[in-house]
């Protein structure tokens, strides 16, 4: 390490487990989660031997929508961690780039539900959708609202632990049990 290193460069160093990556350790920067001597570290920020640099969790979450829900939603389940919503058929869950007409789940989601109590370990910016249902699909959206809970689903749907199930309503006669 450099006399005067960059401090993501000096994250990453400091502990490769929680800073893989240049990347994670600028977004730790600009959440202001670095502190270098006393002062809250930004990414343009130089660290020297003898500094001392801390690292501060956010405790608080930060999701206080602005403006009005494009759309209200049914919470089906809430907790401090999670949040089980119906998602109504005709909306996307992620908007594209630009926005979608409408709204989106994504938007619907920060007004709909409560932020996890202040000191709440790993309280994320704004809930997240664990998974995502298609534009023309109505069911039930999972979502995260912190950081453990989002990883521990995510990992869950990724070793497929969670089993889905898809009911259609049809008009006519459908040979046999299944098909398509």
């Amino acid at each position: 390490i450099a006399p005067t290193t960059p401090l993501p460069e000096l994250l990453c160093a400091i502990d490769a487990e929680k800073f893989p990556s240049m990347s994670r350790a600028r977004k730790s920067c600009r959440r202001g989660e670095a502190i270098i001597n006393g002062r809250e570290g930004r990414c343009i920020s130089v660290g020297s031997p003898g500094d001392t640099i801390t690292l501060q969790a956010r405790v608080a979450p930060g999701f206080q929508p602005r403006g009005k829900a494009p759309f209200d939603l049914d919470v089906v389940y809430e907790d401090d961690a999670v949040a089980v919503v119906y998602k109504p058929a005709g909306v996307v869950t992620h908007p594209p780039p630009g926005g979608a007409v409408g709204g989106s789940m994504r938007t619907a989601i920060m007004h709909a539900l409560k932020p996890p109590p202040v000191g709440t370990a790993g309280a994320l910016y704004r809930p997240h959708a664990v998974h995502r249902l298609d534009k023309p699909t109505s069911g039930l959206l999972l979502c995260a609202k912190t950081k453990p809970a989002l990883v521990h689903l995510q990992r869950s749907f990724e070793a497929r632990l969670v089993h889905k199930r898809y009911s259609a309503v049809v008009s006519g006669y459908v040979e046999g049990e299944e098909g398509e």
